[in-house]
Formats: structure tokens, sequence, C-alpha cells
């Protein structure tokens, strides 16, 4: 069986183009929950700087805004991540 796609414009192209590698787009997100948010959740980041940007190490009492700003946007984009894959 042999079948021709013809494109009307480039968007169309680009689109079938991100369909056919689906699985890859998956296969990297997987990658970023394995090193970028499971960590966190774990055992914290192999990267002290980042550890104590987070204060994944610091009391809550000892938490300051810089903690918390980093914290905030990771739950964001935490959430942006688990909203994209459960769109699955």
């Amino acid at each position: 069986m042999k079948i021709t796609i013809e494109f009307d414009g480039y968007e169309e192209r680009e689109d079938l183009n991100d369909a056919l590698k689906g699985g890859e787009y998956k296969s990297k997100l997987d990658e970023i929950w394995q090193e970028l948010f499971r960590p966190r959740h774990k055992h914290g980041y192999s990267d002290s700087d980042i550890n104590n940007l987070l204060g994944l190490h610091v009391s809550e009492e000892e938490m300051q805004a810089t903690h918390i700003a980093c914290n905030a946007l990771m739950d964001a984009i935490e959430k942006i991540y688990q909203r994209v894959v459960s769109e699955e």
C-alpha cells in the first residue's frame, strides 16, 4: 500500500511531524520528570546550589523569600507538567 500526503501549508506538515513524534515527546516528558521533579520529592538534587536555592534542607522557620519564590515556581512548572501528562 502506498499513500501520498499533500499539504496545503507549512503548519499541516508540522502538525503531522509532531503527531509522528508523539512517542519521542512522551519519552522526553518522562526524562523531565525523572531529572527535575522526582529528585525534589525523593532525595533532593545532586547539586547543592539548587538544594540551597530551594531550601530543601532548611526548616520552615528558616525559609527565606528566595526559597519560597523558587519553590512556588517549581510548583507551577510541575502543575503544568502534570496537566500536560494527564491530557495524554
